[in-house]
């Protein structure tokens, strides 16, 4: 795959994210893939097959009233793709960890992005 179609695979991905287009966001992956989730350098969250990766993408899509991944950086490579991004969302509900509705989030994150073909095999977000 060319540099430039791992570019428009991810923007395809990460305009779908923002657009809570969890279907867009699932066209990209491959049926047999994996996501996992880091922050504070554990992992917190891990899905195995777009079956998982649904579920989880509903759930996350109702704690938040709008949210951006506005990509700052990329570093790309023939199947591995890391982009940078600057985050913000705004709480439509209390999370767990104390934060409460209308609040908003924002944070740096990385993402990296592995490649079969022309789907995304395996993504990690670190936090």
């Amino acid at each position: 795959m060319t540099w430039s179609h791992l570019r428009e695979m991810i923007k395809k991905y990460v305009s779908a994210y923002n657009h809570f287009d969890i279907d867009g966001m699932l066209e990209c992956f491959a049926d047999e893939c994996i996501f996992k989730s880091v922050s504070g350098g554990r992992c917190t969250v891990t899905c195995n097959g777009k079956s998982q990766l649904r579920e989880l993408a509903a759930q996350s899509a109702a704690y938040f009233l709008e949210r951006t991944q506005q990509i700052t950086n990329w570093i790309i490579s023939d199947s591995q793709a890391t982009i940078e991004v600057q985050y913000r969302a705004v709480l439509k509900r209390d999370l767990p960890n104390g934060l409460k509705a209308g609040e908003e989030l924002s944070l740096l994150g990385v993402s990296i992005f592995r490649f079969d073909g022309d789907k995304i095999t395996e993504l990690t977000d670190y936090s």
